[in-house]
């Protein structure tokens, strides 16, 4: 440490020890003139603790000068206890604090409380006795100089060293740096400051004849410091009780504002124990407080980190770069998406351990070429996201390429394997005033979907215009909503009826259900062609189908006299339910605990998700007729090949497209083609549906073509559940 830093530190030091010093002798006067408040006490024990022991000579230095003039005996004694004192309180305090604990909590009050009074009764130990030995102090007096001596030391230093150690926020303070939790409103200090100036006011302009008075008086400021204690910061508790406890000192000691000055040592002991109180209470009060903050803002902290990596996690990072955005509205910024490319092979190849550690190590490679600004989180499994500040386009592509360059040459051994990976990253420039967090991150991560469909390892820079980006940002903003739909109940189910065309067909309800998605902001109902691309893209088909199916039911296990009269009722499932596995356990699961019987479901997938993989499909199909389900291939035909694929997939209906329905009149093709499927149909005991029958000459046509079934307009559009059961239920029988 350079010597010119260490003598400026003894010289303040030396300063306000004198300073302190002076103010006692001065105006904090007990019955015998003697200081009643030795606030030096608080100055040394405060800047040894700060800086350390071997900061102690200034003690000695600054003693003599105080007591300059006086016997060099009595000197010798004063300086002996002061030093020895605070000596030996930093050294307590030192081996029983955690040096590597910054906060202000109880625990924090206590040691200092424990200290202050250790400092008290060794500098009376040393000072009294010494001072005895040598006849300043008569033996009849011994035991109330030693109180004196006590409360002297003990009030000075718990009114200085808390404030200055608390302000100082230096690491060698243990346990006594301020935390970083969040201080009061400017409104709410405000109001404080000025309740705290008027009974200040109010107890300096009081005119009693006893003290009695200004002692009741006092619990004005106290209760203000109570305040404090519980909504401010520790280090302003501390700064407000070492301005208000001075303050009731010094017109105590000057006989001011109603305080007559202590005529005898029980009264001047009664009076520093009476504001010692009012200094530590606060103080205690303030630790509690403040170890309450810091817990809920370590679980918080907990909350939004990624356990694996220790970086930020999305609620993490969403917090940070809000703030962050608010702080610095002029600022130019850039967000950064980054997705690692085929990191499910890794899992799939070497495990989910393999993959772990590969992703805790390219967060430090990462991080490792970014500047210090720059906050990196990771998002989820292998999603990062990267926010640069004060960088222009060019640098943001700059860091960006950096960043997938980085990833690109690291090489990750396990297991006798080196794995590599790239990354593609989606970058987002913007100035931070006229940003919004959510519609940033949705176009960062559009832009980085871009880069990984173009190939992968690559950067994509978007301005927020490209039709791709823009496509892929109202996706997310669907797949946002799909969710929140699903989890607050926001759709709702309707029914639009299949009916017979042929005479001697099964005449029970026969009906598709379809759903709508209600959208609470504009009342209005949302069509599925608007949110289903959303879901198949984003992978929630399953979790809708399980919702809409799951919803069907629940609606006719609570309505059994209607459920009776149900002879089909048609619920569509998207390819991915069809590919998934466990769709068919939820089926299972679902159906066995459900009083609808299976033969009354049918599950309609489209012709295109069954001829992707036939394998897959039939799988499916059996598992379903297992189930005691039934099948219809939808919008059939799109493709004629289909007629191939027949023999291979045992469905129970043919759902013809109603492109080619729509136009049998006014196409040979499109008539020849719906004949057809009727034909092969009949021929191998299927069923044929034909949607899209909007007119009732034509369901007079395709019932002259032998198709079983119509569903369109013609003969009902889609109606709410409870209203479609009312209005088409075939007795006048209510639901259960």
């Amino acid at each position: 440490m350079p010597t010119r830093l260490v003598v400026l530190r003894l010289l303040v030091f030396c300063a306000l020890y004198l300073a302190g010093a002076w103010l006692g002798d001065r105006m904090l006067l007990g019955p015998d003139q003697i200081a009643l408040v030795w606030l030096p006490a608080g100055v040394s024990f405060a800047a040894l603790a700060l800086y350390g022991r071997r900061y102690w000579p200034f003690i000695p230095v600054a003693e003599v000068l105080v007591q300059w003039g006086e016997p060099t005996s009595f000197v010798v004694v004063t300086v002996a206890a002061n030093t020895l004192a605070t000596l030996v309180a930093t050294y307590f305090l030192g081996k029983i604090a955690d040096l590597n604990d910054e906060r202000f909590v109880t625990r924090s009050g206590v040691l200092l409380l424990m200290a202050a009074a250790l400092l008290a009764v060794v500098s009376a130990v040393v000072g009294v006795v010494g001072l005895s030995a040598i006849g300043f102090i008569p033996q009849g007096v011994f035991q109330a100089a030693f109180v004196k001596w006590v409360v002297a030391n003990f009030f000075g230093t718990l009114l200085v060293s808390p404030t200055v150690l608390l302000l100082s926020q230096i690491r060698q303070a243990p346990g006594l740096a301020i935390g970083r939790e969040s201080g009061p409103s400017r409104p709410e200090a405000g109001v404080w400051l000025v309740a705290m100036l008027v009974a200040m006011l109010i107890l300096v302009r009081a005119d009693r004849s006893t003290s009695d008075y200004a002692l009741g008086l006092s619990s004005l400021p106290l209760a203000l410091l109570i305040w404090s204690a519980l909504r401010f910061r520790p280090w302003q508790t501390a700064l407000a009780s070492l301005v208000v406890g001075l303050t009731l000192a010094l017109l105590a000691g000057m006989g001011l504002a109603g305080f007559t000055p202590p005529s005898s040592m029980p009264d001047a002991v009664i009076l520093l124990t009476f504001l010692s109180v009012m200094t530590v209470v606060p103080l205690f009060l303030a630790g509690a407080a403040n170890q309450n903050r810091l817990s809920a803002n370590h679980l918080l902290l907990q909350a939004r980190t990624d356990e694996l990596t220790g970086l930020p996690n999305r609620s993490g990072f969403e917090a940070a770069a809000k703030a962050l955005m608010q702080q610095r509205p002029h600022t130019k910024m850039a967000l950064l998406y980054l997705d690692l490319d085929n990191f499910k092979l890794i899992n799939d190849t070497a495990g989910h351990d393999a993959g772990d550690q590969l992703v805790r190590s390219l967060a430090g490679v990462i991080q490792s070429v970014l500047d210090t600004q720059a906050l990196l989180a990771r998002l989820s499994g292998d999603e990062f996201a990267i926010l640069l500040q004060e960088i222009s386009v060019d640098e943001a592509g700059a860091a960006a390429h950096r960043v997938r360059e980085a990833i690109s040459a690291f090489r990750f051994p396990f297991a006798g394997y080196v794995f590599s990976s790239t990354a593609s990253v989606g970058v987002v420039p913007f100035a931070a005033g006229n940003g919004d967090y959510s519609s940033l991150l949705a176009q960062a991560d559009a832009a980085c979907f871009i880069a990984k469909e173009s190939g992968g390892n690559r950067v994509q820079i978007s301005s927020g215009s490209e039709a791709a980006v823009v496509e892929r940002a109202s996706a997310m903003r669907w797949a946002v909503r799909l969710r929140e739909g699903i989890e607050q109940d926001h759709f709702r189910i309707y029914c639009q009826s299949i009916v017979p065309l042929k005479p001697g067909i099964a005449q029970g309800l026969h009906f598709e259900v379809l759903i709508r998605l209600f959208d609470p902001e504009t009342q209005t109902l949302l069509m599925p062609g608007q949110f289903v691309p959303a879901a198949e893209r984003f992978r929630m088909g399953p979790q809708l189908d399980q919702y809409v199916l799951g919803r069907a039911l629940r609606w006719l296990e609570e309505n059994p006299a209607w459920l009776d009269e149900v002879e089909s009722c048609s619920i569509n499932l998207c390819a991915a339910s069809v590919e998934d596995p466990g769709f068919i356990a939820f089926l299972h699961d679902r159906l066995g605990s459900s009083t609808v019987p299976p033969h009354k479901l049918c599950f309609e997938i489209t012709e295109t998700s069954a001829v992707r993989d036939l394998g897959e499909a039939q799988t499916f199909i059996d598992g379903v007729h297992q189930l005691g389900c039934r099948l219809s291939l939808d919008d059939f035909g799109t493709g004629f090949c289909s007629f191939a694929y027949l023999d291979s997939l045992e469905v129970d209906y043919f759902k013809i497209d109603g492109s080619f329905v729509r136009k049998i009149n006014d196409s040979a093709l499109s008539l020849s083609i719906v004949r057809a499927i009727a034909d092969i149909a009949r021929s191998i005991d299927k069923k044929t549906v034909a949607e899209f029958v909007e007119t009732p000459e034509l369901r007079d046509r395709l019932a002259e073509l032998g198709v079983d079934y119509a569903q369109g307009y013609a003969m009902d559009k889609p109606t709410p559940i409870e209203e479609y059961f009312g209005k088409h239920s075939l007795t006048p029988a209510q639901p259960g």
